[in-house]
């Protein structure tokens, strides 16, 4: 009897443990009643769960978002490229209009309360951009220059027109024991030595480009510039012949792109709205660098005789 016991027990532990095994791979069987009401009363319980944010809490989370600002995108700018309000950098005067984003690149600094209407700050994008556009081409063209004008020179038969530091100054002679050469400019002299035709080029191609753009791409020249100034109301002349006195109409149109030339030879600009606006803002981001790089430039060889092209910044 004890015998037959014992080999009972084992089949049962034995089905017991294949059984378990068993379940293992299976759909769990409902428990009729008993199960159902506990799971439905533990999804009733799911969002008590959650932690309660109070209204007041919700406000200062949404202030600090706007706050914030958008959030960097991997184009390389920032998604400022959509026209969408922005938190100032500094305080800016009631009388100012930047901040509201339609303008692509608008940071909303203007501390000084300049920008105080549409046309005034249409005007500023325009300058911005002239100058931007040529700090960029300064920014590559000043080390460019110290590094091959003289060997041009040289092949050419010309006198260089670099500006040579003097021995014995700021470490001013180079690993091959020749003097160090900087870029002409107003900190470091050497302009004088530039050949007159170079600077009538200079002037000649300036004023082609804003007879283009004034008169075949109607761009903001001179006269609109002093119109939109604040001139006409000081004189009350239409100085640039609108037919009105106050700020230009041309600055008034919804459709005025500051800067824009129609010059695109590679076909870069175009796509979507948000592309070109994206492509707007790089070209203003790497203005502004190359305007502070540039500054740079001058006031680093000024103060060290050292030049870019040697410097290493």
């Amino acid at each position: 009897v004890g015998t037959t016991y014992d080999t009972m027990m084992k089949k049962t532990a034995m089905v017991a443990a294949f059984a378990g095994c068993a379940a293992a791979f299976t759909a769990p069987m409902p428990m009729h009643g008993i199960q159902r009401s506990h799971t439905q009363r533990s999804a009733a319980m799911r969002p008590s769960l959650r932690m309660q944010v109070s209204p007041e809490d919700q406000e200062i989370a949404d202030a600090k978002a706007k706050l914030d600002g958008p959030a960097p995108v991997a184009t390389g700018g920032t998604s400022y490229a959509s026209p969408d309000k922005v938190a100032p950098m500094f305080l800016i005067p009631t009388k100012s209009v930047v901040g509201d984003g339609a303008m692509v690149g608008d940071k909303g600094f203007d501390p000084l309360g300049v920008a105080d209407s549409v046309a005034k700050l249409r005007i500023y994008k325009e300058a911005e951009l002239k100058h931007g556009r040529l700090a960029m081409l300064a920014a590559l063209g000043w080390p460019v220059s110290e590094a091959l004008d003289k060997p041009i020179a040289a092949a050419l038969g010309m006198k260089s027109l670099l500006v040579a530091t003097p021995i014995g100054i700021a470490n001013g002679v180079a690993e091959s024991g020749e003097a160090l050469l900087r870029a002409p400019s107003l900190l470091n002299g050497g302009l004088d030595a530039v050949n007159p035709l170079f600077w009538a080029g200079v002037l000649a191609f300036s004023a082609g480009t804003e007879l283009y753009a004034t008169t075949i791409k109607k761009r903001a020249g001179f006269r609109a510039t002093l119109a939109a100034l604040g001139a006409e109301e000081l004189t009350g002349v239409d100085i640039d012949g609108d037919g009105q006195v106050g700020a230009p109409t041309l600055l008034k149109a919804d459709n005025y792109l500051p800067g824009d030339l129609g010059f695109d030879p590679l076909g870069l600009y175009k796509g979507s709205d948000e592309d070109k606006r994206t492509m707007q803002l790089k070209e203003v981001n790497n203005g502004r660098l190359a305007m502070l790089a540039i500054t740079g430039y001058a006031f680093n060889e000024a103060a060290t005789k050292i030049p870019v092209f040697n410097s290493g910044i």
